[in-house]
């Protein structure tokens, strides 16, 4: 779904018509056809794995659609998601939680118990751009706040003035972090491979290092907002 959000900002830019069926007939999918987990959470589909009754904190970075049926969806699942991948305790996200099908016992587990780091970046990236969403009143209390160096989310937060300008040095350190991993080639390394849901924290440990397409687009993202934010 992620690459349509780009088609979206596209043809609000150019106006080609061309594109309008493609936006209409996967965001359509998106709110009426893709599996359902318990309670309507979205299920995470990838290309390899249906993942029957997991929530991922992936999930929250691809379903955010400039339309008031998908933004009124995109904060109810926002919430849903909160509500059982938050670990109240460090204040981020696990990567996962699964929906137990039994009908006694616990009613599900957050597999490794594993606060992923790219997991808590989504996350970050995602809680500026839906509070732009929302188009709140000036007035209106924002009580969001960045608890790691993610740089995307925190300079856009600082910049929308979501939250304190004092958090932009945290921003800053990790902008300097991604471009000490960009090659000369401009390629971004130490991106971890393709990661499902690990069971023991030696998975995750073990997952291999790697340039990914994902991590390229993050990387863009925050260079891009530190450029907007500085120049």
């Amino acid at each position: 779904m992620a690459p349509f959000l780009t088609l979206a900002y596209v043809y609000e830019k150019t106006g080609n018509m061309t594109y309008l069926p493609w936006l209409d007939g996967w965001a359509e999918w998106a709110l009426y056809d893709l599996p359902r987990t318990k309670y309507g959470g979205f299920q995470h589909i990838t290309y390899v794995e249906d993942n029957e009754q997991e929530l991922w904190d992936d999930t929250l970075m691809t379903t955010l659609l400039n339309r008031p049926q998908y933004i009124e969806e995109a904060k109810r699942q926002c919430l849903l998601h909160i509500e059982y991948l938050f670990d109240t305790k460090t204040g981020l996200f696990f990567h996962g939680w699964k929906f137990s099908t039994a009908e006694s016992g616990p009613a599900g587990h957050n597999f490794a118990n594993a606060l992923w780091a790219r997991g808590n970046s989504w996350c970050t990236i995602v809680i500026p751009e839906i509070l732009e969403l929302l188009e709140l009143e000036p007035n209106d209390p924002i009580r969001a706040s960045a608890t790691a160096g993610f740089a995307y989310g925190i300079l856009k937060a600082v910049l929308r003035r979501y939250i304190d300008s004092q958090y932009r040095v945290v921003g800053e350190k990790a902008i300097q972090y991604v471009l000490h991993n960009v090659d000369e080639t401009g390629e971004l390394q130490q991106t971890s491979y393709g990661t499902p849901m690990g069971h023991d924290l030696q998975f995750y440990k073990n997952t291999p290092l790697t340039p990914m397409p994902y991590g390229q687009a993050m990387a863009i993202m925050a260079l891009g907002e530190y450029l907007w934010t500085y120049f």
